[in-house]
């Protein structure tokens, strides 16, 4: 067991570690997909950065479906390191995280079409060119939703897993509670607009917090 647990922390670091390069390399190179983009001029600028950035783009969607795997693989660990506390809570934590996981999946291999969408559309004009940025922004808003419902999933099982941890660990496991409550409170506020999106990440940092935490010491847990 304390082979599962180890492994788990290591994947759980990884996949943390995944999404700050990610986001290091979204934010390095301007190459942000925002919903509240969909609808505006903005949405041309997006798709020259990608063209301009494509393999920076493609990168970074690469670490996205490294943090996402390893989520995947963590649903299934989880359980069997923790259903001693409580098997149908651990049951139900890594049915969440095993739906998010597939769904943020499914949402970041879309996105690497966009790439190619891209490219077509700094080479074309008049109707070619606004039928791709059509393309792009249907694109965009279904990847979006993805986002959405995949994190609402990931974070409604971190919660879960949180509440049993609590158990084991009030530090640590409460820690979990407050940073899942805080998570649920940003997904919808990053889609009011772009203004707001800093409050959003903001929200966020506690559950990153958590989950470096809940690596660690799962990679420390002796049993």
């Amino acid at each position: 067991m304390r082979n599962v647990n180890r492994l788990s922390g290591i994947l759980w670091l990884i996949s943390v570690i995944a999404v700050l390069i990610s986001l290091i390399i979204v934010l390095r190179f301007d190459i942000a997909l925002n919903p509240s983009e969909l609808n505006s001029d903005v949405m041309g600028k997006t798709l020259q950065n990608v063209t301009k950035s494509s393999t920076a783009h493609i990168i970074e969607l690469v670490f996205d479906e490294l943090s996402d795997i390893a989520i995947v693989v963590l649903a299934a660990l989880l359980y069997l390191g923790f259903s001693k506390q409580s098997r149908a809570g651990a049951l139900a934590g890594s049915a969440c995280l095993l739906a998010g996981g597939i769904i943020l999946a499914a949402h970041n291999m879309g996105n690497f079409a966009l790439t190619w969408i891209a490219k077509d559309y700094v080479l074309a004009t008049g109707t070619k060119a606004l039928a791709l940025e059509v393309a792009a922004s249907s694109m965009l808003l279904t990847a979006k939703w993805g986002v959405a419902i995949g994190s609402f999933f990931f974070v409604l099982g971190v919660l879960i897993y949180s509440v049993i941890v609590t158990q084991l660990s009030k530090s640590v496991g409460w820690l979990g509670v407050i940073g899942s409550i805080l998570a649920f409170i940003a997904i919808p506020i990053g889609w009011l607009g772009p203004q707001l999106q800093m409050i959003s990440v903001s929200l966020y940092l506690p559950l990153i917090i958590w989950e470096v935490t809940f690596g660690i010491w799962l990679i420390r847990k002796k049993s």
